[in-house]
């Protein structure tokens, strides 16, 4: 299982994109891959922010999923 992290989100969500226009994935699929990867970014979002509003460095799981 690969690590998860934005490069390989973007990657996934790529595929996923790839597989829908060439009909190998179905919608079904496409859709619940696309509402974890927003789940996903949303949580780390959140988290961020709320870490950078009480002071606190962002933890280094969030540092670790998009560490640019």
């Amino acid at each position: 299982m690969e690590e998860l992290n934005a490069e390989n989100l973007k990657k996934q969500l790529w595929e996923t994109l790839l597989g829908l226009k060439s009909n190998s994935v179905t919608l079904q699929l496409g859709n619940a891959v696309a509402a974890q990867s927003r789940e996903i970014v949303r949580v780390i979002r959140t988290e961020m922010e709320l870490r950078i509003q009480a002071d606190k460095k962002p933890s280094k799981k969030s540092l670790e999923f998009s560490p640019e």
